[in-house]
Order: structure tokens, then C-alpha cells, then sequence
């Protein structure tokens, strides 16, 4: 996330839609990537005041890759979907996209097996100098 408190609201309520009815267990993770604007606020409210969602805020912008880094460090899901938060990519494409998900995801989208990967295990995150967590699921 980088300055899209426009879209954030928008954006979440999609997700929560999408996941709800595809009825698998999820959780949404927004990474604030040092926006000037109220994007961090908005994610620590959503964090609040929903249990499946969590927000990592930078200090200040790294960069797409550590903040990709920083969201998949703070999952606790066996499968990951990576998107922007500008909604180019539609949540809606997230179930066929599940398909995929122990074989070769759909073209622009990401997915990972975090149990399968002894780096993702071994990675530590909390400690990072510059990441700050904002909630995280019990």
C-alpha cells in the first residue's frame, strides 16, 4: 500500500466478500510502504476492528519487494495471493485463482507455500529494524 486511502476502504470490502463466500479461512494483510497520506491510519481501523485482517506499516518507503517481503513474513496461511491495493487486480479472480494452488498460478498473480519453504520458516521478521506490527491474528 502506498497512498491509496481512497482505495483501501473499497478494496477491503471486496476482499471480505470474495473470502467470506468462497468460505475458506483467510486473513487480508496490508503492508503501508510509507505513505504520506492516511493509508496507515485506515489499516491500523481495519485491523481493529476485524480479526481477519492485519497491517504491517513501514517507517518509510522501502520499496514494493521488502514490503511484498514484510506481508509474507507476517502470514500464517499455507497459501498466499499477492496484489496491489489500486484494484487493478479483482478480488473476484481470487477463487479461480485458488485452483492453482499447488500448481502453476494464473498469469500476474503470486502464491506460495509457506510450510513447504524452510526460508520462509527460518525468516524472521518481527525484529526488522523499520517494521512495525499492527495487529496479528491469536
Amino acid at each position: 500500500v502506498f497512498n491509496e486511502e481512497d482505495s483501501l476502504p473499497i478494496l477491503n470490502q471486496k476482499l471480505i466478500d470474495v473470502m467470506e463466500k468462497d468460505g475458506r479461512f483467510f486473513e487480508i494483510i496490508y503492508v503501508d510502504d510509507g505513505s504520506s497520506d492516511k493509508s496507515a491510519d485506515i489499516i491500523k481501523d481495519l485491523a481493529e476492528h476485524n480479526a481477519m485482517v492485519k497491517g504491517v506499516i513501514l517507517r518509510r518507503n522501502f520499496g514494493q519487494s521488502a514490503a511484498t517481503a514484510a506481508g509474507i513474513d507476517y502470514a500464517s496461511c499455507d497459501i498466499i495471493v499477492i496484489m496491489d491495493s489500486d484494484l487493478q487486480n479483482d478480488p473476484a479472480d481470487i477463487p479461480s485463482l485458488l485452483q492453482f494452488s499447488y500448481g502453476s498460478p494464473a498469469p500476474g498473480w503470486s502464491h506460495r507455500c509457506l510450510r513447504s519453504s524452510p526460508a520462509a520458516r527460518s525468516r524472521g521478521s518481527p525484529g526488522r529494524p523499520g517494521w512495525q506490527k499492527t495487529s496479528q491474528l491469536p
